[in-house]
């Protein structure tokens, strides 16, 4: 005998039209990941992070009030920040926020980079990592 079973075509709809929400990476953790990653292979090339975050920013805020979330997951690793300067590039370049955390054996570089778009009130946001032994 066999059962037949009826599917609601709007079940149907709903199941595969329901938009699922992902972040830009794999999982939750990548950022943790890369982090280790760059702590381990002392590399000097950055590891660049495009989308970091995934909406524009609409203004490049002042130094102490920017949050970079490759340094902070460095801080709660122990590192401790040792500088941090800006450099701004001419009108439609880019705006790069460099920070150097330390621990007692590895020094790391994280730029928070603020790249222009044709809109004056919109920038991309990325960050890059890398770390090297002291």
């Amino acid at each position: 005998m066999k059962l037949l079973v009826k599917i609601s075509p709007l079940l149907l709809l709903a199941v595969c039209c329901t938009e699922k929400k992902t972040s830009p990476y794999p999982d939750a953790d990548f950022a943790d990941r890369v982090v280790n990653f760059a702590i381990e292979s002392y590399s000097s090339q950055y590891i660049e992070l495009p989308e970091l975050y995934p909406e524009p920013a609409r203004l490049v805020p002042e130094e102490k009030d920017d949050h970079s979330i490759l340094a902070d997951k460095l801080q709660l690793r122990g590192f401790q920040f040792k500088n941090v300067s800006t450099a701004n590039f001419p009108l439609q370049g880019r705006r790069i926020r460099t920070m150097v955390l330390e621990n007692e054996s590895c020094r790391c570089e994280v730029g928070k980079i603020y790249y222009s778009t044709g809109n004056i009130a919109e920038y991309l946001r990325t960050e890059r990592i890398k770390c090297a032994k002291k």
